[in-house]
């Protein structure tokens, strides 16, 4: 039976449970549908509007705007509402607990503000369901018990809050925050929902279904946010693209082994300001068979002091675990010298398959022992260097470790003149080892320089989602 046979009213109440967005594609079909639903059209358009972006920041201090709050108050009474919400946005400038004084656990007190019991009693559903859920993933430790859950929770901390929250979004699409405490609840259960994607049981129950994009950046100008946080979005299905900023450490200590993660979809990874031993790289780039692009600055010790990042040793990592795959690679380092002493003499980017641009130190590419001495250095034998000597390094074609593949190539770093010279030597004559090559730039402005060919990390289009985040 057509629907024109139908009466309005039975057409229209088929229009209104379909969903706001299968609803849009029904009223498509044929202009009378249309006529008849362009007024629920113009409400789903609407609410789309309102509800498109939960963004929690609050500029005021005391924080007193509670938007996470409200808005699950809002989404239990209309479930519907959490179809709409596409972005949740999470700055360290929201209100983390109920008590506007206070953003850490340790700043609570007796006086602090508490949830509301009768608050508590309209979430307990919402919250028993995810809970639940969460409780059922054998993860052996990690996800909060029902008491830390509860107690949290009446504390005023947002954290089961945002938990709720997102499991009521079911098309959110970008999820972005500084981790300021985000680690007594949320992470547990992030741990819990990231392993269940691997049980094809549980997975159409999960949330973050449609997720596509992750940024997290550190709350504080020092130390920085833990890199599971990237291994475990990542490992959720529908991600595509991870942001960080001030991320660190070794990977070796976490709650969740790489083994009971599903093999991550992500295709692009841009670390900002960020420092990692070659073991973090290996256990999120292991995990990550579609990854197309990388952007990586190396940070400074102030981000994680205890780490000795060896460039070389990264990009070897990298060869071995995405070669196959990775086709844009900006490897942004401090100009490469004595403080990597301990890297490995030498690296070679033949083992990358399709990589077409990159931008990387150029010193990272000379192997040590192939480096011009400084003007009149001692030598060991207590003479000088002759002139001769001092060019050993032009007997070196820069383009025998890099990949076939490769199209455009961006050298960073501080350049002597004659080493000016050689790259242009370079760039002057074709080689068979990099036959497609066909744009080589410096850093130096004078010499043909063009940032857009092969842009930096803050040009990448990924970098506004960590604006308005961390310290």
């Amino acid at each position: 039976m057509a629907f024109s046979c139908l009466p309005p009213e039975l057409t229209l109440s088929i229009a209104e449970r379909l969903g706001p967005f299968s609803s849009f594609d029904f009223a498509l079909t044929c202009k009378p549908l249309w006529d008849l639903c362009n007024t629920l059209i113009q409400k789903h358009k609407r609410l789309f509007a309102e509800h498109r972006v939960i963004n929690a920041q609050d500029s005021s201090w005391p924080r007193t705007n509670h938007i996470l709050w409200d808005k699950l108050k809002e989404i239990v009474n209309d479930p519907n509402i959490g179809e709409y919400v596409r972005e949740l946005n999470l700055p360290s400038s929201r209100a983390i607990y109920l008590d506007g004084d206070a953003c850490h656990d340790f700043q609570l007190t007796e006086e602090s503000a508490k949830v509301p019991q009768e608050d508590i009693d309209r979430f307990a559903d919402a919250g028993n369901r995810i809970h639940d859920l969460l409780q059922s993933v054998d993860l052996g430790y990690g996800v909060p018990g029902p008491r830390e859950w509860d107690e949290w929770l009446l504390h005023g901390s947002s954290e089961p809050i945002i938990v709720m929250l997102v499991q009521h979004m079911p098309h959110l699409r970008t999820f972005r925050f500084t981790d300021l405490e985000m680690n007594n609840v949320f992470f547990g259960c992030l741990c819990a929902v990231a392993v269940a994607y691997k049980n094809p049981v549980l997975a159409p129950r999960l949330p973050f279904q449609h997720l596509t994009t992750v940024s997290v950046a550190h709350w504080d100008t020092e130390m920085s946010c833990n890199v599971e946080w990237c291994q475990l979005f990542c490992a959720i299905p529908s991600v595509r693209n991870f942001i960080a900023s001030a991320m660190g450490g070794d990977g070796l200590d976490g709650m969740v082994l790489p083994a009971q993660l599903p093999k991550s979809n992500v295709t692009e990874l841009v670390f900002h300001y960020s420092r990692f031993e070659t073991s973090a790289i290996e256990a999120i780039v292991s995990n990550t068979p579609r990854l197309e692009k990388l952007s990586y600055e190396l940070a400074g010790a102030t981000v994680a002091e205890d780490i000795s990042p060896m460039p070389k040793k990264d990009l070897e990592a990298l060869v071995e675990h995405v070669g196959h795959s990775l086709q844009h690679l900006v490897f942004e380092t401090p100009e490469y010298g004595d403080d990597f002493e301990d890297d490995l003499p030498k690296v070679s980017l033949r083992g990358f398959r399709k990589l077409k641009t990159l931008r990387i130190d150029w010193r990272l590419l000379w192997p040590t022992d192939e480096m011009i001495p400084f003007d009149n250095a001692e030598k060991s034998d207590g003479g000088f260097y002759e002139e001769e000597e001092e060019t050993a390094e032009s007997d070196f074609d820069v383009r025998s470790v890099l990949p076939a593949s490769l199209e455009k190539l961006y050298f960073t770093g501080s350049f002597t003149e004659e080493e000016k010279e050689l790259v242009k030597k370079i760039r002057e004559a074709p080689s068979d080892y990099t036959p497609l090559l066909n744009k080589i730039y410096i850093e130096d402005r004078s010499v043909s320089f063009k940032e857009e060919e092969v842009p930096g990390i803050y040009a990448n289009p990924l970098f506004k989602y960590l604006e308005g985040h961390g310290n």
